[in-house]
C-alpha cells in the first residue's frame, strides 16, 4: 500500500447548494482542468490570497504538498500531512466565510457555506 502524502481539498463558487455527488464532479473536472462548470467569482482570489498568506507557497514553509493551484474559478489545496488538522480547519472557515464551497474528495463529502442568497 503505498503512503499518503497529501490531503486534498477543492473550493469554488455555486450559486446553489450542491450534493456530494455533485461536489464530486466538478472537483474531478477541476483536477483535470476543465472549468466549465464553475463561473469566476470574486471570492476565489479573495480565498486563495488569505490562504497563502497564512501559509506561503514554496517547498520550505512545510505546508503544501504541492502548491496550490488557482484560477478564477476555483482553487485545488493538496496539504502535507504533518500540518493537515491546522491548515484543514483554516480552509474549511475560511472558505464558509467567503460564501465558498469546500469538497474533501478523499470523504466525498462537501461543505457549504451558511449564505442566504442561494438561488432557487
Amino acid at each position: 500500500m503505498v503512503p499518503q502524502v497529501s490531503f486534498d481539498l477543492g473550493v469554488w463558487f455555486e450559486p446553489a447548494p450542491i450534493s456530494a455527488g455533485q461536489a464530486g464532479y466538478t472537483y474531478e473536472l477541476l483536477c483535470r482542468a476543465d472549468t466549465s462548470t464553475v463561473a469566476a467569482n470574486d471570492a476565489v482570489p479573495r480565498f486563495y490570497e488569505d490562504v497563502v498568506a497564512r501559509f506561503p507557497c514554496g517547498s520550505h514553509a512545510g505546508v503544501w504538498a504541492v502548491d496550490p493551484v488557482r484560477t478564477g474559478s476555483h482553487v485545488i489545496l493538496s496539504i502535507d500531512w504533518s500540518r493537515l488538522e491546522e491548515v484543514a480547519e483554516f480552509v474549511f472557515r475560511r472558505a464558509g466565510e467567503l460564501g465558498l464551497v469546500c469538497y474533501d474528495p478523499q470523504a466525498g463529502e462537501v461543505e457549504l457555506p451558511s449564505r442566504t442568497d442561494w438561488t432557487a
